[in-house]
């Protein structure tokens, strides 16, 4: 798969297939944008020829930055959960709805909040640089599955003092996809990961995968194979989708570098689902 946008600069992304069409948002800055400040849209029939539609979401005027999420679909609808950083040093998670996957209506006073009896939740309970609460990865999130949804959320745990040593990866339940309650985290290894970044849930084979990304200047600390900076997708592994996860028994890095100054250059993966489906490229439509 290749894209590049023409006039703005490309960061997370994620893809889901509708309708015969795969459709991809992304996190960009704008031209003359600073920090991340929207998300926009490209299609494809194919994940080689696309076609940029720009902009369908902007951050909040008052927000310092906009984060990533996912779609969810929603008997005939669907929701993008996103993150916002507003005010300063609180992360929480927006949501939009659509009909069409083209135009989204932001969805005023919903907000996902962590809960603080079990996540960090005030700037000032962190030694990091602000409590994580990012990227509702939502179980199944197009197969239109009915409530009760479970989603995971990069996170924080309460209490954690030293730096790089409070990532776990959140829990959470909705019965409608938009008002979620937190649960216990799923996987918690502060010797293991600083953090649980765009979270998504996979089951093969009747085993429950959590994959999520983190990059760590520390990596000599979190990442027992690494003797100095760390980066990419890892997973765990549970036999019950809600846990509990733990450390599979081999690498669990999927993709990524170690011992490397740039562990950003390979960072983030995201699952793309096409088990169900058959590209016929002499006509670009699915089968």
């Amino acid at each position: 798969m290749l894209y590049r946008p023409s006039k703005e600069k490309q960061w997370d992304s994620w893809i889901l297939k509708h309708n015969y069409l795969y459709y991809m948002f992304y996190i960009n800055v704008s031209v003359n944008g600073t920090r991340w400040d929207g998300i926009s849209l490209a299609t494809s029939s194919d994940l080689l020829h696309w076609f940029e539609h720009g902009r369908v979401i902007d951050k909040h005027v008052d927000a310092i930055w906009l984060g990533t999420g996912m779609v969810h679909k929603v008997q005939d609808y669907f929701i993008m959960n996103y993150s916002l950083e507003m005010p300063v040093g609180y992360q929480r998670i927006y949501f939009a709805s659509s009909k069409d996957l083209y135009t989204w209506e932001k969805l005023e006073g919903v907000v996902c909040s962590p809960d603080p009896r079990i996540y960090m939740s005030e700037p000032e309970e962190t030694c990091d640089a602000f409590p994580r609460w990012d990227s509702l990865g939502i179980f199944d999130a197009t197969k239109g599955t009915e409530p009760p949804y479970y989603a995971f959320c990069s996170s924080n745990i309460k209490g954690a003092t030293l730096v790089e040593k409070a990532g776990v990866l959140g829990l959470l339940t909705s019965e409608d996809g938009l008002n979620w309650q937190c649960l216990e985290p799923a996987f918690r290894d502060p010797e293991q990961f600083p953090s649980f970044e765009v979270p998504e849930y996979v089951m093969i084979n009747n085993r429950h995968y959590a994959l999520f990304c983190t990059s760590s200047y520390l990596g000599y600390r979190n990442d027992p194979l690494a003797e100095y900076a760390s980066g990419g997708t890892f997973y765990v592994v549970a036999d019950d989708k809600l846990g509990p996860y733990r450390l599979p028994p081999t690498d669990p890095m999927l993709q990524g570098t170690r011992d490397n100054y740039m562990v950003g250059m390979n960072y983030v993966g995201r699952v793309l689902d096409r088990k169900s489906t058959r590209l016929n490229s002499s006509h670009g439509k699915l089968s």
